[in-house]
């Protein structure tokens, strides 16, 4: 399993238990082309892409997970192409993003500052 960026411990740890999981040096994708060859799946969050150029060098690619919300840096017809699912997780940060939008309207309905 490719992982793009870190994730939390216990996600980690868990793909870890199942899987080898490799972490690039760099998010260029002349780096992530090298790492190709050997992988089964690519775990993306917010930075870097999944190109047509990457899946097609991935023979062994079956899926793509994406962490968060919104699939734009994924291509998502070569993963269809070439037999890999993409997954997603769109309402996994609903509530924090919830939370965060009451603080700040509250914020502003008191007119207090940030300190």
């Amino acid at each position: 399993m490719l992982i793009y960026e870190p994730v939390h411990r216990e996600g980690t740890r868990l793909l870890e238990e199942k899987c080898e999981v490799v972490y690039p040096e760099s998010l260029e994708e002349a780096h992530l082309l090298t790492l190709a060859g050997d992988i089964d799946g690519i775990f993306i969050r917010a930075n870097g892409t999944v190109s047509r150029r990457l899946i097609e060098a991935a023979p062994r690619l079956k899926v793509i997970g994406r962490h968060g919300v919104g699939v734009e840096n994924i291509d998502l017809t070569a993963a269809r192409e070439n037999g890999a699912t993409v997954v997603y997780a769109p309402t996994a940060n609903a509530h924090s993003v919830a939370e965060h939008f009451m603080g700040l309207a509250l914020m502003l309905a008191c007119k207090m500052r940030v300190a």
